[in-house]
């Protein structure tokens, strides 16, 4: 999440949220450039989130359905993934296997916020099986925020504004729909 002090407007959420003040129109905002997720990149490992996944960190663990890692190299976790992270190619990246029940919480955090302020949330993500893509829905306060979307192999990147109307905290999430392969950055 990045916090904009300027009375400017952009936009995020993989996770990736920026405040900005708001005057009459929206257009012509700047954001900040601070991130207001901890750990957002998957720089520090498996640190600053929750998951109803099970986290691994072994050789093959990620054969089993509602498992998830942090890593750089999701072959070593399953052998039939592939991919990397989409910065430098060799960053921490968050890695899962989809859970059998659908809207499982893969990834959350609550993240402080000002009431009457404008947010971009972003994120990047990619599925890591072509034959079953991974159905991503992010909630924010437990209410859907983006439409639920289908992933490609190839790295998408989803960016929306949110308006906090009054909440001192927001709660995100991101659930995957049905089983799915996934891999996911938060910007």
């Amino acid at each position: 999440m990045y916090r904009n002090t300027n009375p400017f407007l952009l936009i995020l959420c993989l996770l990736c949220c920026t405040k900005a003040a708001f005057s009459q129109c929206p257009i012509g905002l700047a954001l900040s450039s601070t991130n207001l997720f901890v750990n957002g990149d998957f720089s520090n490992g498996n640190s600053a989130f929750t998951s109803s996944y099970s986290y691994c960190n072994t050789a093959g663990c990620l054969t089993s359905e509602g498992t998830y890692t942090v890593a750089t190299d999701p072959g070593f976790y399953e052998p039939t993934f592939e991919g990397s992270d989409h910065t430098t190619g060799t960053g921490n990246f968050l890695i899962a296997n989809g859970a059998t029940t659908s809207n499982t919480s893969v990834w959350c955090q609550s993240v402080p916020v000002d009431p009457n302020s404008y947010y971009e949330i972003s994120y990047w993500v990619s599925s890591m099986d072509t034959t079953s893509p991974a159905q991503i829905q992010i909630t924010i306060n437990t209410f859907p925020f983006f439409a639920e979307f289908q992933c490609t192999v190839n790295y998408q990147y989803l960016e929306a504004f949110c308006r906090n109307m009054g909440f001192r905290n927001h709660h995100l999430c991101q659930r995957l729909s049905r089983e799915h392969k996934y891999v996911c950055r938060w910007k």
